[in-house]
This record gives C-alpha cells, structure tokens and sequence, in this order.
C-alpha cells in the first residue's frame, strides 16, 4: 500500500468511528481549553514577532474539512489569500463547500503544484507526526521550505510523544524537528495538556488545566515557529 492510500484508510477509519467523533467533539471543555491556549500561544508569538496574517500568502497543509482554516481566520489571515490542500479528496470537497473563497486542492505534500517562494504562511497542525516514513517527511519538509518565502514563517503544531495506543503517529521531539528543517531558526514550545485527561476534567476544567499545564512532562505538544533565511 503506499503512502497516500495509508493515510486515506487512517484517516476513514478515524471518521467512522463514533467513539473517536465523541472524543474530539469540540463540545468538550478539554477541548475547548486546548484549542483555547493553543490560539493564544500562536497570536502571542505573532505578535511578538511583528507578523501580521492580513494580506499574507497562507498555505493551510492538511486542510481536512477546514477547520484550521477558520482558527487562521481567527489570527487576521484573510480567506482570498488562503490556500489549503489534503491527501483525502472527500475532505478537500467539503472543505470547499464551508469556504468557497480559499482556494483548496487535492494533493500530496510531498509534491506541491506551487512556485518557488510563494507564501510568507504554511500552516502544518498534526501533519509530520500522521506521516509515519523517514524518507516521506524529509519529501514534504523539502517541498514546505521551497514553497515558503524567504524570511517567512512555518506554523508548527504536533506531538512530541509517541502514542502507544496508535501506531499510526509517531511523535516528534526537537532533534527531530531540527533533522527536518536545517538551518532553519526555531522558536519553538511545549504545550498542551495531555488530552486524555484534558477531555475527564469536566466542570473542573478551568481550575486544573492551567495548574497541570505547569508539569512538562504533561505538555504533549510542540508549537511554533520555523523560520525561513532571509
């Protein structure tokens, strides 16, 4: 099976299972407080490096539905200079239908249909841990960096653990990072409380998070930036 056929049956597998839909349910406070200090986090570094979204090229990579589209928006990114693409067809179909202004297409990050330096933007949230073959990540990390302009910025976002209940995702720490994206200025943090115990806090979400928060070891993710030299 190859690559682009692996990640499709993943991902069709992901969406059919009701369990799974209940655990991401943006309805959960868990949820809400991730994504929440996630928003947060990007717009505090945005704002302390002076890079403002409005009037940007932005490519959102792993669009899915467009959701990150909407959490882009949300940062100034405006939808006539978004471009968004995915492996899985049906998810570029119905991410087309939420926002008919971006530009989305089907396709392979590890063969971008994009000019050299084009975006000041790429956006890649749980992209590199879901792409499980050395060889495969160092194609899209190639393609990524050709694509960005020079001094613009990659927004990182993904595990830095591996998932023992998943071998689908494989996690990445910074060495790893550094592998994939040489040369390249990193500003780059831990965050996100572990979700599974983010998503049992309940009504106690919003006295605990933030106290748990402070435990590395229970940050799950990396966030951040990779720059590109001028």
């Amino acid at each position: 099976m190859n690559e682009s056929d692996r990640i499709n049956n993943v991902y069709n597998d992901y969406l059919s299972r009701k369990n799974l839909s209940n655990k991401w349910s943006r309805l959960n406070e868990g949820n809400k407080f991730i994504e929440f200090e996630r928003f947060n986090k990007i717009k505090s570094l945005l704002e302390l490096h002076s890079f403002r979204l409005e009037e940007k090229e932005i490519l959102d990579v792993g669009c899915a539905g467009g959701h990150s589209i909407s959490f882009l928006k949300k940062l100034g990114g405006l939808e006539q200079n978004m471009y968004g693409i995915d492996i899985r067809k049906n998810r570029v179909c119905d991410a087309k239908k939420t926002y008919p202004t971006v530009k989305f297409y089907h396709m392979d990050a590890r063969d971008l249909k994009f000019d050299d330096n084009k975006f000041d933007l790429v956006n890649i949230f749980t992209v590199f841990t879901s792409i499980v073959d050395f060889n495969h990540r160092i194609k899209v990390s190639k393609e990524l960096t050709r694509v960005l302009k020079p001094g613009g910025i990659i927004l990182y976002y993904d595990f830095r653990y591996h998932n023992p209940f998943n071998n689908n995702v494989v996690g990445l720490g910074k060495k790893d990072i550094d592998k994939f994206f040489p040369r390249m200025e990193k500003k780059i943090h831990s965050i996100t409380l572990f979700p599974p115990l983010a998503r049992r806090l309940g009504k106690y979400t919003k006295n605990f998070y933030s106290f748990l928060s402070k435990f590395k070891i229970l940050r799950t993710h990396y966030v951040g930036f990779i720059i590109k030299g001028r």
